[in-house]
């Protein structure tokens, strides 16, 4: 539970840094949210604080979409967050070590 936490605070800090922008990407709702590092899916229902999954949407919602990039991702040492509303995929958001 202190890992997910961890890493929820990490992905926080950097949707505020690289957030609040008029090119956002189309805005999300969510419920909850499921956290993954690497192979690992951590469940987040009933899980995280409803503030906490508020707080990453809100985030999220306000990201800046700069295009896209060929490099592949690094799987292993990546951190996904999979928004999830009424039981469906509302939105992916994945990080890793570049």
């Amino acid at each position: 539970m202190k890992r997910s936490l961890f890493i929820l605070s990490i992905v926080i800090i950097v949707l505020i840094i690289n957030g609040c922008s008029n090119n956002s990407v189309k805005g999300i709702k969510a419920d909850y949210v499921d956290i993954g590092l690497g192979q690992s899916l951590y469940e987040g229902y009933n899980k995280v604080e409803q503030e906490s999954v508020q707080s990453l949407v809100t985030s999220y919602n306000q990201l800046q979409y700069i295009g896209q990039t060929n490099q592949q991702l690094n799987y292993d040492k990546a951190i996904s967050i999979i928004f999830v509303y009424h039981d469906k995929i509302s939105g992916t958001l994945m990080i890793d070590d570049k």
